[in-house]
């Protein structure tokens, strides 16, 4: 389960579970990888060395305080015990992290519904069926297609 890269350590051993800080450190690499250009391990002959991260990477350079840097250190760590146990403890901490000034806020919902799916809905077709908005011209997709809230919602 899981992207390879993007799985924890943990996980590439045969039959482990999915950790509870898996999420954390998956999201961890993404947050890397969006400020470095680049996964924080190294790639050996095409094998991901989880455990041999690129600490210079966590150095401060200007793009990222300090206190950022160490708390995605943390998220990325190859060791569970070392993470944030939960996503709300990456988020409460992120928080506390001076140059995001608080903005490390859970979203909200209601109904059940992401209060941002209006903003989504408003770039699909208005038509009968958003099916030709999703590439479903071919007919296995027309009979596999499964109809769903952006289908039948109407703004």
């Amino acid at each position: 389960m899981g992207t390879a890269p993007y799985r924890p350590p943990e996980r590439d051993l045969r039959g482990e579970p999915w950790p509870p800080s898996g999420d954390v450190y998956s999201l961890g690499l993404v947050l890397c990888e969006l400020l470095f250009g680049e996964l924080p391990y190294r790639c050996d002959g095409g094998q991901w060395n989880k455990h041999a991260l690129r600490e210079h990477l966590f150095e401060p350079r200007g793009q990222a305080s300090a206190e950022f840097l160490q708390v995605l250190r943390q998220a990325v760590s190859p060791d569970p015990v070392n993470r944030f146990g939960s996503a709300a403890d990456f988020q409460r901490i992120l928080a506390k992290v001076p140059d995001l000034g608080g903005a490390a806020e859970s979203p909200h919902q209601e109904r059940g519904i992401n209060r941002y799916l209006d903003d989504v809905l408003k770039v699909y077709n208005r038509g009968a069926c958003n099916a030709e908005n999703r590439g479903l011209d071919g007919t296995f997709a027309r009979v596999t297609y499964v109809p769903t809230e952006l289908d039948t919602r109407q703004l």
